[in-house]
């Protein structure tokens, strides 16, 4: 059994952000330019740059601002880190190594270095323990083994 890894991507705001720390813009700078991108779920920095005049300007703006839209728009959707799905895990009848790798968390516990959508494709049974039909499946089960334990009554 291993913990399963989840990859964070780099979205609109947050590539801005990144790539103007990287190019040493100053904060109070990249922070304005981040915070012109629309606050709308999951929205990619092209369609920010659609909806959002003053943010499309910037394609006409300085050198810089041009640079940081360019790197921005080639980074964005690539992985930014890696960390430890909140609850899932995978489970194999022979050692996880003989299908995928496997890499010491901080904390020594045990993480794939493929997320779910891989796992899934391998074939592997894969647990989401935060998933409410999971967790009224496993209290069920435990219900049903107490069920099984009680001691008979006297009549």
């Amino acid at each position: 059994m291993a913990q399963i890894i989840t990859f964070g991507k780099m979205q609109a705001k947050g590539v801005i952000r990144d790539v103007g720390r990287g190019l040493n813009m100053p904060y109070a700078e990249v922070d304005k330019i981040a915070k012109l991108v629309p606050a709308v779920l999951n929205i990619s920095l092209d369609e920010a740059l659609k909806k959002e005049k003053r943010l499309g300007d910037l394609r006409k703006g300085s050198a810089r601002e041009r640079e940081l839209l360019k790197i921005s728009l080639a980074l964005e959707g690539l992985n930014r880190h890696a960390s430890i799905h909140a609850a899932g895990v995978v489970v194999a009848n022979n050692p996880l190594v003989d299908y995928l790798p496997l890499y010491p968390g901080q904390n020594n516990e045990i993480v794939t270095q493929y997320d779910m959508t891989i796992i899934e494709k391998l074939g592997l049974i894969k647990f989401d323990f935060l998933g409410l039909k999971t967790l009224t499946v496993i209290n069920n089960a435990l219900n049903l083994i107490k069920a099984e334990n009680r001691e008979p009554t006297a009549a």
